[in-house]
């Protein structure tokens, strides 16, 4: 075989190996032994439920707070129109029931409208110009839309079924203690007097012996001012009337 022909020979056999590598991949750019190739994702495909166009989405209501309660239940100052609502309320009271309807929340004798106590039902009507309502160890109070009521304070007294009518601008007391002499409540009548001290005077009164229509004194100390002072007392029908010390009055029942 001459030069020439052994040239074109291997030219030939060179440009049929760089087709085939090019065909198969010999450089590792293809064929068996090249990495596969992984598909890029463009965007993270969300797990949310899709939304539609016209869907209705259901927002829950805000919680609306509760208004003022229609019953008194447990001992409290209860806000009128704020706590409670205005109207009028019954208990079926017990030995040791005792309320006030208040025109301000100082503490004092003169933020009381009216109140009352006893081991009858009781009865109060609450205005809507009332600031507040207290009440002490009374059961449950309820509306009672067809009673009647009065602006005079009224109380019955454990010894008698005869309901007992206080004074114009008395003050019905808790009771501190059980019945002495008969006598188990307590008022107050000006504004110089404390229900501590018109409970001593009831307690001292009726242990000096049954009420009678006979002036009788009685001393008793004041728990505010820790002062003795002498009092007065004479029965008028049902209730007993106690005068003196620093212009006390104290009305017993």
């Amino acid at each position: 075989m001459g030069t020439g022909t052994m040239v074109r020979a291997m030219l030939a056999t060179a440009v049929g190996v760089a087709s085939a590598c090019g065909l198969v991949g010999c450089f590792g750019t293809g064929g068996k032994s090249a990495r596969p190739t992984t598909p890029v994702h463009d965007r993270e495909e969300s797990r949310l439920p899709p939304i539609y166009p016209g869907t209705t989405v259901s927002i829950p209501p805000s919680t609306t707070p509760a208004g003022p309660a229609s019953t008194i239940a447990g001992d409290g100052t209860y806000r009128v129109g704020v706590d409670i609502r205005p109207g009028t309320y019954r208990s079926q009271g017990s030995n040791a029931c005792y309320w006030e309807r208040l025109r301000g929340l100082g503490g004092t004798v003169e933020d009381i409208i009216a109140n009352g106590a006893g081991t009858g039902p009781q009865v109060v009507q609450i205005a809507p110009t009332d600031v507040a309502f207290k009440t002490k160890r009374c059961p449950t109070w309820t509306p009672d839309s067809g009673a009647s009521t009065s602006s005079t304070t009224t109380t019955t007294s454990t010894t008698s079924t005869t309901p007992v009518t206080l004074p114009e601008g008395a003050h019905a007391c808790p009771a501190t203690a059980g019945p002495a002499g008969g006598l188990s409540q307590s008022a107050v009548g000006s504004s110089a007097t404390s229900c501590q001290f018109a409970e001593q005077v009831r307690l001292a009164y009726g242990a000096s012996g049954p009420a009678g229509p006979s002036p009788r004194q009685v001393n008793a100390v004041s728990p505010v001012t820790g002062q003795s002072y002498t009092m007065t007392c004479s029965a008028d029908g049902g209730l007993v009337v106690c005068s003196g010390g620093d212009n006390a009055v104290v009305y017993l029942y």
